[in-house]
């Protein structure tokens, strides 16, 4: 059964939630989820330009909803850098993936 979840960033403006299956592993970014304004340079960064210049408004609000075969790539779709999704998404204020793995 798939859990919501949110990705927040201060610095970057960022405003998403999702749904992440935990027996697939998937992450669905949902449509109207904002994305940070810029990509930074890393491993995936053509992959991320390429999916945004498809998938969002040129005020980076997501047309559509897509999703990831894992945490990771959607966090960093939605950051515009390399970031651990297990720590990035949430499930609450103070609870993360990773946390929700543990228990």
């Amino acid at each position: 059964m798939p859990i919501e979840v949110f990705y927040e960033g201060r610095i970057y403006r960022t405003n998403a939630k999702g749904t992440y299956d935990p027996d697939t592993g998937e992450l669905t970014v949902i449509k109207g989820s904002i994305v940070s304004e810029t990509v930074k340079q890393f491993q995936k960064t053509s992959l991320i330009n390429k999916l945004r210049e498809q998938y969002t408004d040129e005020n980076g609000v997501l047309l559509q909803s897509i999703s990831f075969d894992n945490p990771s790539l959607a966090a960093s779709f939605v950051s515009g850098y390399s970031s651990n999704g297990l720590l990035t998404w949430h499930i609450d204020k103070h609870r993360t993936l990773r946390d929700m793995k543990k228990s």
